[in-house]
């Protein structure tokens, strides 16, 4: 779209070039850029205009003649007459001269005419006396119509004006008298659209200026009879200084809406805003009607404060209805944001100085901003935004207009800070976007940033939550634009400096650890600190600013270690952390050359061949003890969805007695493990009995409530160890005798012949790997450990590696509150005297075994409140359900219990990415039912969500989060931050959003 036609009387318009930048907010645009030739049809001339307003001394100059005497009030309408034209092309403009009592009109760079003398009516048509306010219709096509405020004359006169034709009709004037009370001085007039296209039901309201008050007309307009048709609809307002009278008021705006009713046809809403002159005030009123053939129902809704010494005159409203007022007696513009509920303030003045200069006006007595209104394929009445406004001025030679761009500002920047926050403020003067940058002004970075767009005018503050900034002096910035979309460059103002006084941990981690050893952990801190406290993965791993981990040498081992460092300002108590995290890559051992042979090496006689037992007897180095971790797992499908009891977990959401990873075989021989659940508890004891050299009978009996009816699962989760490396061990199953073996190439091997089983109940085999070439991962979730103990089928990654799997059983009885498993243990120096060994092994062992019970009472419960990120379940319906607290990472269930489990961050990253959800896991401790709320914030501290707002009962739970706020949006990608609070107790946890 081509930039609209000109300013008031232009004689020639040429848009802004692409190379110059708007000025601010009524800084004045030059409308012509080039120097052109144009002819005008009144004087037959070429001109060449090369000025970026249109004044008195000019056309005497230009034109031999001065065209007008002293201007007061513009009017223009940007359009065009057939669609196929350029945008604007044939604006019509209208301005009075109440000086030589005649009105100039014309288009921008084609014509310019002169219309009318002095006289009264009874002179007839075309004769005006003191015009003062005008105002145009604003519609596409030929045909124009305009009223003007005929003061001395007590009328408004209403014309058409023809774009193609360059003509005039003269279609009749409206004098108040149907009221009782004719006009007296009427100031100025305001056409309403009443929210149509059509002529036929437009309004008019008029500023009886003498007599106190505002007329309402409405005007059905006849083309092709070139008929007015006028009805007197109501007036209001009184003399007087009460917020429903006015003093002499001079000017006015109005526009109108269409409602929206259940019961009937659509109302039609009107805000007509008043110049109260006298009263030195603009007064805002509401006019209401069912439609615009009834009278509306007129009230007083606010009024500006008093600005003494002031002189309102003309008065406008830009596209998002922001209100410019122009003060005559102060040569001023004041700016009012767009009426609100009760609030109508004033943003800010411009002007003050009686001068051409930019940004002053010489003794202004009429404002307009143009308009372009077009009618949409379904007969729909469009405003289309454009942003300009032009000014009428008056100053003995050089009486004229000026147009202005519509820019925005952000003013009087001010700044609460605080220890660790700020507040920061300022005034938005008009509709826009804003983005407001924080800068660390030792290290001249951006430390925080954020963008709001669609703004609306006014005074505007933003929260910044400094947790984590360094202490020290900071600035902040506001970059704008105002949202007509043609400003291509961010304006930017600056706000005064502050100082933060920040407590910050920071931790120092190794960022990469690619081979085995002892690693150190640094702490420091911006201020005195002490209670310095290290977390790894969720769980507590030491007390002191300083510490290390130890990482084996297992080749081929990927993972990562997420360390959070706390501790406590000594000065005031405040409490910092800082999360890092280590990445763990320990290379593949390369495979071992092959053993040199001599020349004579295939003349050496051959050596008697050994039996694998004599060979292993010679070469077998020491074995590592067979499992590192062992235990067992319990699955249900309730109506709620899937849960899984995790006794023992690969991932570390297990749940156990002593201060190490659960072991049924590493030596405890009567394992006894609990879990409290929301609506079920369960325990898991392990029984041993060694039968036979290389053969041990085990017993597992699984205690559980029993549930609404939906299928169990139980399982072996089990980690063994073989050899002196982690990475070469290789599991299989032996379908004809069910033997399942685990065989390391330089230790032997291990087995597990499962004797005893529920009837009905299928086995399967499922392994998992954190190799990258047999990637079959950890189940993190609910869901993804319910499908694994649920499956019928094997699954391996038929490689060599870390060897770590479940042995899937079920289902089995949901009615049965104890169900035993019977295996056999079974080790040897080789996979083939494995299977001899495994042979021998009894059917049945469950009769080893006396028929002892597990008591019925928990040895562990929930002794405390816990929040923590949890993987997502994508198969979870959505809010709050229970869980199992072995899979609340950091959560332990005992009060001496220190095996808090945690969750591989980068596991948990990827779920997020892959799901497009997060979760809390939170867990009520035993005892009374607690409110819990949980809500979660963006990092300036602004409320995004409240996830959880509930009373519950001991138990641990999930809450799913879609990353979305509370209005449904999509949340950016960052770290948030969620906040718990029930009674007594209060905790925060980030939650990371991956895009």
């Amino acid at each position: 779209m081509k930039p609209l036609a000109g300013v008031l009387l232009a004689l020639v318009v040429a848009g802004p070039s692409t190379g110059v930048a708007f000025g601010q907010t009524f800084e004045a645009t030059r409308a012509i850029e080039e120097v052109k030739c144009q002819r005008f049809l009144f004087s037959n001339k070429c001109v060449t205009v090369e000025t970026d307003r249109l004044h008195w001394t000019f056309t005497q100059a230009k034109l031999g003649f001065h065209v007008f005497g002293r201007t007061w009030a513009t009017a223009s309408h940007c359009t065009h007459v057939d669609a196929t034209e350029t945008k604007c092309l044939r604006s019509i403009s209208i301005s009075t001269d109440p000086e030589w009592n005649r009105v100039l009109w014309g288009q921008a760079g084609t014509f310019l005419r002169l219309l009318g003398t002095g006289g009264t009516p009874a002179d007839g048509p075309y004769h005006f006396l003191g015009p003062l306010g005008v105002d145009i219709t604003r519609r596409e096509g030929e045909w124009h119509m305009s009223f003007i405020a005929d003061s001395r004359n007590n009328r408004i006169v209403v014309i058409a004006l023809g774009s193609t034709c360059k003509c005039v009709r003269w279609l009749g004037t409206l004098d108040g008298s149907e009221s009782g009370t004719p006009l007296r001085e009427p100031y100025d007039v305001a056409w309403d659209p009443a929210d149509t296209w059509t002529f036929a039901d437009d309004r008019l309201f008029i500023a009886d200026t003498y007599n106190d008050r505002v007329v309402v007309y409405k005007v059905a307009l006849d083309l092709v009879a070139w008929t007015m048709t006028k009805t007197y609809l109501n007036s209001f307002g009184t003399s007087g200084s009460s917020a429903t009278q006015f003093s002499h008021p001079q000017g006015i705006t109005v526009r109108s809406r269409t409602g929206t009713s259940p019961f009937g046809p659509p109302p039609l809403w009107a805000d007509v805003y008043i110049s109260d002159t006298d009263n030195h005030r603009v007064s805002v009123w509401l006019y209401d009607a069912s439609n615009s053939s009834t009278p509306g129902d007129p009230s007083a809704a606010a009024q500006s404060a008093t600005i003494a010494g002031s002189e309102f005159v003309g008065i406008t409203q830009d596209y998002y209805g922001d209100v410019t007022v122009v003060d005559r007696a102060r040569a001023v513009l004041v700016k009012f944001a767009k009426f609100t509920g009760s609030l109508f303030t004033a943003l800010k003045t411009y002007g003050g100085t009686a001068s051409w200069n930019t940004g002053n006006f010489n003794h202004p007595t009429d404002a307009a901003v143009i308009p372009h209104y077009w009618q949409d394929a379904s007969g729909n009445l469009i405003q289309e935004r454009l942003p300009y406004v032009q000014t009428v001025e008056q100053w003995t030679s050089t009486t004229g207009g000026q147009l202005h761009h519509l820019g925005v500002d952000a003013d009087e920047l001010a700044v609460t800070p605080g220890q660790c926050d700020a507040t920061l403020t300022f005034l938005f003067t008009a509709y826009g976007d804003y983005t407001v940058r924080i800068v660390n002004y030792g290290t001249a970075t951006v430390v925080a940033s954020w963008t709001r767009t669609g703004v609306t005018s006014g005074r505007k503050s933003e929260y910044w939550n400094a947790s984590g900034s360094p202490a020290g002096l900071y600035t902040w910035f506001v970059d704008h634009r105002n949202a007509y979309g043609d400003e291509t460059q961010w304006r930017t103002s600056a706000g005064p400096s502050f100082n933060l006084s920040c407590f910050t941990v920071t931790a120092s981690v190794p960022e990469g650890v690619t081979e085995g050893g002892t690693y150190g952990l640094t702490g420091s801190s911006s201020h005195p600190a002490d209670s310095w406290t290290w977390e790894r993965d969720g769980a507590p791993w030491a007390s002191g600013q300083n510490s290390s981990f130890y990482v084996p040498q297992d080749p081929g081992a990927e993972y990562t270690i997420a360390w959070r460092l706390t501790a406590r300002r000594t000065s005031d108590g405040t409490w910092d952390s800082d999360v890092r995290n280590t990445y763990v890559s320990i290379p593949s051992d390369p495979p071992p050359p092959p053993p040199e042979c001599p020349p004579y090496c295939d003349q050496r006689p051959l050596a008697p061949r050994m039996t694998n037992r004599a060979l292993a007897q010679q070469t077998s180095p020491p074995r590592r003890n067979h499992h590192l971790g062992s235990g067992a797992w319990i699955g249900e499908r309730p109506m709620t969805g899937p849960s899984v009891i995790q006794f023992y977990s690969f991932t570390g959401q297990h749940e156990g007695r002593g201060s190490t990873w659960p072991n049924a075989f590493g030596g405890d021989r009567d394992v006894l493990e609990s879990v409290a659940d929301a609506k079920a508890r369960a325990r898991v004891a392990f029984t041993q009995r060694t039968f036979a050299a290389g053969l041990e009978a085990y017993r597992m009996r699984v205690v559980a409530e029993r549930t609404d009816g939906s299928e169990r699962y139980i399982g072996l989760a089990l980690d063994p160890e073989l050899g002196r490396r982690a990475g070469d061990d290789l599991l299989g199953v032996d379908t004809e005798t069910g033997l399942i073996w685990v065989a390391d190439p330089d230790s032997g091997a291990i087995g597990y012949r499962l004797t005893d089983v529920p009837s009905g109940a299928r086995i399967a085999v499922r392994q998992f790997s954190t190799r990258a070439d047999t990637w079959r991962p950890d189940p993190v979730s609910d869901s993804a450990a319910y499908a694994e103990i649920s499956a019928s089928a094997h699954a391996f990654t038929g490689k060599p590696g870390d060897v770590r799997f479940l042995i899937a059983i079920g289902p089995v009885a949901s009615a049965a509150r104890t169900v035993d498993v019977g295996f056999v243990l079974v080790t040897a120096p080789s996979l083939a005297e494995l299977r001899e060994r495994a042979a021998s092994a009894p059917g049945s062992v469950l009769s080893l075994f006396a028929d002892d019970t597990i008591p019925s009472t928990p040895i562990g419960a929930i002794a405390r409140f816990h929040l923590t990120q949890a993987p997502p379940d994508p198969m979870a319906p959505d809010g709050v359900r229970p869980i199992s607290p072995a899979l609340v990472p950091g959560l332990s269930t005992t009060t001496q219990s220190t095996n808090i489990a945690g969750t591989d961050q980068a596991t948990l990253r990827d779920a997020v990415r892959r799901h497009g959800i997060t979760a809390l896991a939170f867990a009520v401790p035993d005892g009374p039912q607690a409110t819990v709320k949980v809500r979660i914030y963006d990092p300036t501290g602004r409320l995004v969500r409240t996830l959880v707002d509930d009373t519950y009962p001991s138990g641990a739970y999930r809450a799913q989060w879609d990353l979305k706020d509370h209005r449904g949006r999509q949340v950016a990608p960052g770290v948030y931050i969620a906040i718990m609070e029930a009674p007594g107790f209060r905790s925060m946890t980030r939650l990371v959003v991956v895009p």
